[in-house]
């Protein structure tokens, strides 16, 4: 038998997401360009990006952790990076 003392409780540790730097940039997206695809909406870390399937996605500038990873995987280059002023 197992008494009380024998018996412990452990946690399993959760994995924190990794977390970029932020970069010396801002980010837009034209909307001229943007298809809607969603990749940037569903790889934003600070939640910053919305939008609808098939129409243009906008950046809100005051959740932006300005990371560039919108940037980095939109493959129609609609994100546009202009540096801080």
């Amino acid at each position: 038998m197992f008494s009380k003392e024998d018996i412990r409780i452990e946690e399993k540790a959760k994995a924190l997401p990794v977390v970029k730097p932020p970069t010396p940039f801002r980010y837009y997206i034209r909307a001229d360009k943007c298809t809607g695809c969603l990749l940037c909406v569903k790889a934003c870390q600070g939640k910053a990006l919305s939008g609808e399937f098939k129409k243009p996605h906008v950046i809100d500038q005051e959740k932006c952790t300005r990371c560039g990873t919108c940037f980095d995987v939109c493959k129609i280059k609609a994100v546009l990076r202009l540096p801080l002023e």
